[in-house]
């Protein structure tokens, strides 16, 4: 099961300008040198925040961006001289409300933070405005999620193959171990093994914690860009 980085010639949202996207290997190598990446799991780290505040509307449960923007915004990161970069299924930032970022119910939707922008073949199409600006300014990278053998969208793989191809090396950040994955080969990965050995060291869990009555993001460990070079 494979997700795709978007073309140029698609990334033209409901709305606004087109997009720049990387290619399925990320950015040429003459781009990619500098500090280094924390790349993001965008889904995992929305929904992760998104169930923490359920309870704000009676239990349920969908992806929210005040999370992952909170983890783009992550300062002990931008101090120790890295960058970040999130990978989100397109339709978390276009499409659906149901499958839109502060979307789901009308009910329960964050009108503030999303927008109606028009009609497709699916019916009406909504943008969550907080990150399609991050994907105008290049710290979010959509993907075009297809369904494999599972039955189950992956935008993993081709998250993980991104950060392995950086130069300077990359951490990625999820709660997701990956177990799925390690059982199979994964692009830019010789072995099974040398991806364990990699989430091992690179994979940085996290929590939102509760800080003077908000909700905090908290990795669990800091990081230095030093210590990101590809094992």
């Amino acid at each position: 099961m494979h997700a795709s980085h978007t073309n140029s010639s698609d990334q033209v949202l409901h709305r606004r300008s087109p997009l720049s996207t990387v290619s399925g290997r990320g950015p040429s190598a003459s781009k990619r040198r500098g500090a280094a990446t924390v790349v993001l799991d965008g889904a995992n780290i929305a929904w992760a925040f998104g169930e923490r505040v359920a309870g704000r509307w009676n239990g349920r449960k969908r992806p929210m961006s005040e999370g992952l923007m909170q983890a783009l915004d992550h300062a002990p990161w931008k101090d120790a001289g890295l960058k970040t970069t999130a990978f989100l299924p397109r339709h978390y930032v276009e499409g659906q409300l149901h499958n839109l970022l502060d979307g789901g119910n009308p009910d329960i939707a964050l009108h503030d933070k999303i927008e109606h922008v028009g009609r497709d073949e699916n019916g009406d199409v909504w943008q969550c405005l907080p990150l399609y600006e991050e994907c105008v300014t290049g710290r979010v990278i959509l993907v075009d999620c297809t369904m494999g053998g599972s039955g189950k969208a992956d935008d993993d793989v081709q998250m993980l193959s991104y950060a392995r191809t950086l130069q300077d090396g990359a951490y990625v950040c999820s709660n997701d171990r990956f177990r799925e994955h390690a059982k199979k080969p994964v692009p830019g990965f010789p072995t099974k093994r040398s991806f364990q050995v990699w989430c091992s060291r690179m994979r940085v869990g996290y929590c939102f914690e509760h800080r003077g009555g908000e909700l905090v993001f908290t990795p669990d460990r800091e990081l230095q860009a030093a210590e990101a070079g590809t094992p």
